[in-house]
């Protein structure tokens, strides 16, 4: 299972949908977004849903625990999960998943006006957002071998598919990734 994480407005989507060309499965649902040239965050919308009933309390933490397996299971081949959120739940996706993750950073600044302009959040409230998530990040990832990749700059697609690529073929070598197809997006929310 490959894991893609950031503080959201960070780059994740760029990498899901690579990932997703090269034959991970992001998922079978995403969630829409006009903001994506491809019309998708490459969220799944099921585990979108698995991780905020649980982050509203609308789960125990054993209904979560056995959404997640459940979700894990019905997987075949190669996949991988994306969504913000995770973030406050990374120390139960390495519990149950050992994943293999990918960190996507990119400067606060960047962060803080694209979550203004996206989502209509004050200026306050997009650092504030920033600065937990990178927090709980930095602390969990700290121990944790990962791939990061930051989205200060604007990257090509090529950089950052042969970044990951080399990543995955050394923590991974027998996983198996196909060649490039535009993504497809069957189901959007």
């Amino acid at each position: 299972m490959i894991l893609v994480i950031g503080t959201g407005r960070s780059g994740t989507s760029a990498v899901a949908k690579l990932l997703h060309e090269h034959g991970v499965s992001m998922g079978t649902c995403f969630v829409s977004s006009a903001e994506h040239e491809s019309g998708s965050t490459f969220e799944d919308t099921e585990i979108k849903k698995i991780n905020m009933d649980f982050l509203k309390n609308k789960r125990t933490y054993d209904d979560y625990l056995n959404r997640l397996c459940r979700y894990g299971r019905m997987k075949k081949g190669q996949w991988g999960v994306k969504h913000p959120m995770i973030t406050h739940v990374l120390g139960i996706y390495l519990q149950v998943f050992d994943p293999i993750i990918i960190r996507c950073t990119r400067d606060r600044e960047g962060v803080v006006k694209s979550c203004m302009r996206c989502y209509g959040f004050t200026q306050k409230q997009s650092e504030n957002l920033y600065d937990y998530r990178t927090a709980i990040l930095d602390s969990v990832l700290g121990r944790v071998e990962h791939l990061e990749i930051d989205f200060t700059e604007r990257l090509d697609e090529d950089y950052i598919w042969k970044k990951v690529a080399r990543f995955l073929k050394r923590v991974k070598p027998d996983l198996n990734l196909g060649e490039p197809e535009k993504a497809q997006v069957a189901c959007q929310a």
